[in-house]
């Protein structure tokens, strides 16, 4: 598939024109350690276009861009130091790198658009402190008593437990992943709230774990600060 095609089909039916997409090319990261594959199928292109288009529309006007997201680079089998990754956001040079075959052979749908809205938060973090780990201790003060978070998100998915399936291991947590990292925890619940397909997820547990709820409408007000309007509602969750 020629550039001229890949330009063609985001030309076609991409709705963000004050955001690159870039098909076919290659964009060079700050570490320079990304690699991937350039998608190969129109089909498979388009279908994720369209689904990005979709949950992009669900931010209020100006807030991906004032997140920081200049260029959103699509790719086949995304790669971070030669390990397997779903996306890459990269704040320092404005670019988020996207894989529309998802990580470790997982392309649900369900799966890429919770990575979608996972990036889109840590970018948006890193425009609002400059830091992609920013240690908030407002936050963890609404952990349960005694709680600490481990090392950071450099877990991968092919190795022990399963720390991405919604367990909810511990009051205030719907995964294993959420317990990495004080930025993992509010990239994952920010998926679940913005995500239409985790909705059902928050209601179940929210029934039970009034520190999930604490958190949720701690991290949607921020959210929605952000925004400088009010696009999230996180009470209709729990009536």
């Amino acid at each position: 598939m020629t550039m001229k095609t890949y330009k063609e089909i985001s030309n076609a039916v991409w709705n963000f024109p004050g955001i690159e997409l870039i098909l076919g090319d290659i964009v060079i990261d700050t570490w320079k350690k990304v690699t991937y594959d350039f998608i190969s199928s129109k089909p498979e292109s388009e279908r994720y276009i369209l689904t990005l288009n979709r949950e992009l529309s669900i931010y209020p006007a100006g807030y991906i861009e004032k997140a920081g997201i200049k260029k959103i680079v699509l790719a086949r089998d995304l790669a971070f130091n030669s390990e397997y990754r779903a996306a890459v956001p990269d704040p320092y040079r404005n670019v988020l790198y996207l894989s529309v075959n998802g990580s470790y052979g997982d392309h649900d749908e369900t799966y890429l658009v919770h990575v979608i809205h996972h990036e889109i938060h840590h970018m948006m973090e890193y425009a609002v402190w400059k830091n992609m780990y920013f240690n908030w201790a407002e936050w963890n003060s609404l952990n349960p008593e005694g709680f600490s978070y481990g090392s950071g998100g450099a877990v991968h998915a092919d190795e022990g437990p399963d720390y991405y399936s919604v367990t909810h291991p511990l009051n205030g947590f719907l995964n294993l992943y959420s317990m990495t990292g004080g930025e993992e925890d509010r990239c994952e619940l920010a998926a679940f709230i913005l995500s239409e397909r985790g909705k059902p997820v928050l209601l179940k547990h929210f029934k039970r774990d009034s520190i999930l709820r604490r958190k949720a409408r701690f991290l949607s007000d921020f959210i929605n600060r952000f925004a400088g309007k009010e696009f999230i509602n996180i009470n209709k969750y729990m009536e």
